[in-house]
């Protein structure tokens, strides 16, 4: 496989790690995931479940190759050294301490291999007085300030819907750190050191709120709160439409389209680009989009490029032209079964008309590659089991 432009080895687990593996598989790496000989990465018996094998290990390992070893075998360090003489990066995930127990510390690496990028991914940092705490899933939104807990029945529960962000956006940033220091690195230059962690990440994700509380101290304003202008609205089938004509141009083809008052058509300050609205057109406005079907509106606000959208659930976004379009679910198989998974969200090429989505190859088995990258990292007369 020498034609690949980049070599990953995978030693992290779970969720942020596998991410940022599986995003610079996407970009053309290839990668090559060490996993525990009975659990795997922390993702494969994690329900809920595809084909049997767990949704997160479905979604993040398609195109991976496999190899299991224990760091309490006598040939780990052997097996390290290879791997790391293979790579062009290395991923990692936990706590400094128990990544040297391990042998994969960047000390350890470097002296291996000084061109390897290291990418370290932190619960909570390299410093300060979490950096040593144990992270896990929501523990880091909830210290983020993301997790807004609810009462039903005088339990506090966490809302519907409610998604980590710092887990999956430390993955994103770690792929992001990996492929400008491989560009920076070029074709002599050392390696350098990555470092993402799931509270920055999270914290990140609510940057316009953390910089209006630093600098202007009051909160940015939420969906609900933006004006009449950018709301919610009803329409004669029931249906819900965001509706956002703040902009003059949209609010002049949207008091066209649904014949709006003459006292509300001239109203707005535009000096600053965007009018969000008046508390008192709010009824007016709902009563215009009641008169139609969501089917009608969208007709009409196409046509006068009014900008809008339906609200759709997962499963009606999911199954859309626009998504047919986009091949926004591909196939791919896991555990000798055929699933569909999401596509990454970017596409690449040198013609931008031929482009298409990129295709996910299978999720493989525990172990699948075991005997081949031991021949590959020159390790082949050591037999698998001695390095379980």
């Amino acid at each position: 496989m020498s034609d690949v432009p980049f070599k990953v080895v995978d030693f992290s687990t779970h969720m942020s790690g596998p991410m940022a593996a599986h995003l610079l598989r996407n970009a053309g790496a290839e990668v090559i995931r060490v996993e525990h000989p009975k659990f795997g990465d922390g993702n494969r018996g994690a329900g809920p479940f595809i084909a049997g094998v767990g949704n997160v290990h479905v979604g993040l390992s398609g195109g991976v190759r496999s190899i299991t070893a224990s760091n309490r075998s006598e040939l780990w360090p052997t097996l390290v050294r290879s791997a790391v003489q293979w790579a062009d990066a290395v991923i990692v995930g936990g706590r400094q301490p128990d990544l040297a127990k391990r042998g994969i510390d960047f000390a350890t690496i470097k002296a291996i291999n000084p061109r390897a990028v290291y990418c370290h991914i932190t619960g909570y940092g390299l410093s300060g007085p979490w950096a040593n705490e144990p992270a896990h899933g929501q523990n880091v939104d909830a210290r983020a300030g993301r997790v807004h807990p609810v009462s039903e029945d005088g339990v506090l529960v966490t809302p519907t819907g409610m998604r980590t962000a710092g887990t999956m956006l430390a993955g994103v940033f770690a792929a992001m750190g990996v492929l400008a220091a491989l560009v920076r690195r070029g074709s002599d230059g050392p390696g350098e050191f990555v470092h993402s962690s799931l509270w920055h990440s999270a914290m990140w994700w609510s940057w316009r709120d953390a910089n209006m509380l630093a600098n202007e101290h009051r909160n940015w304003h939420e969906y609900r709160d933006m004006g009449s202008r950018y709301a919610v609205y009803e329409t004669a089938d029931g249906r819900a439409m965001l509706l956002c004509p703040v902009e003059k141009k949209f609010w002049d083809a949207f008091c066209e389209v649904a014949d709006m008052p003459d006292e509300f058509r001239q109203r707005g300050d535009w000096s600053a680009g965007m009018e969000w609205g008046f508390e008192d057109e709010r009824e007016a406005i709902a009563s215009r989009i009641r008169l139609r079907d969501l089917d009608a509106w969208s007709e009409l606000f196409v046509e006068r490029d009014v900008p809008f959208s339906p609200i759709l659930t997962l499963e009606e976004a999911m199954n859309s032209d626009h998504a047919q379009a986009l091949d926004l679910m591909v196939d791919s198989e896991a555990g000798g079964n055929p699933v569909k998974v999401m596509s990454p969200p970017w596409q690449q090429g040198s013609d931008p008309e031929a482009i298409s989505s990129h295709t996910i190859p299978a999720v493989p088995d525990l172990g699948e590659h075991s005997a081949d990258v031991l021949q590959e990292w020159g390790l082949g007369g050591h037999d698998i089991s001695a390095f379980r």
